[in-house]
């Protein structure tokens, strides 16, 4: 499994198989953290966003309380690396949940959400300061962010 596509810290940890075999397809797996708070896919599938579910519903986190708690222990986990940023974009927002939390805790802050999938798009316009569907459109209009 190659980490290169994790940014640090969280490449520097150790992952393990959580489920085989989603998204329709046996070659994609998710792998989760030891502390059960960071998971992702790989090889990162190929995806038509029309016909996509998100990956919350295929980990099992459509439960709000699951959701919160790994909301929350997430942003524990990197919390120190938000404290001087003005600006924060993540990659895969889905619907915002986690800027949601940022913006809870560093309200100074302004949080773009970069994601595919545009139904979770209406709460994510409420989570987040500015929503693009697309890394280009981010690039776009955001050259200088952090």
């Amino acid at each position: 499994m190659d980490l290169k596509h994790i940014p640090p810290p969280l490449n520097k940890e150790s992952y393990h198989l959580f489920k085989n075999g989603i998204y329709d397809s046996k070659e994609v797996n998710v792998y989760i953290n030891e502390m059960n708070d960071f998971a992702f896919l790989y090889p990162i599938p190929k995806k038509n966003y029309n016909k996509y579910v998100p990956r919350v519903k295929k980990l099992g986190l459509v439960n709000q309380n699951l959701k919160d708690k790994f909301i929350e222990n997430r942003f524990l986990k990197i919390k120190n690396f938000f404290v001087d940023k003005l600006e924060i974009l993540e990659i895969g927002a889905s619907d915002g949940a986690f800027l949601k939390k940022i913006k809870e805790k560093f309200p100074q802050s302004y949080c773009t959400a970069c994601e595919p999938d545009q139904s979770t798009l209406d709460i994510r316009k409420v989570n987040a300061d500015k929503c693009y569907k697309n890394i280009d459109d981010v690039y776009k209009n955001k050259k200088n962010m952090i």
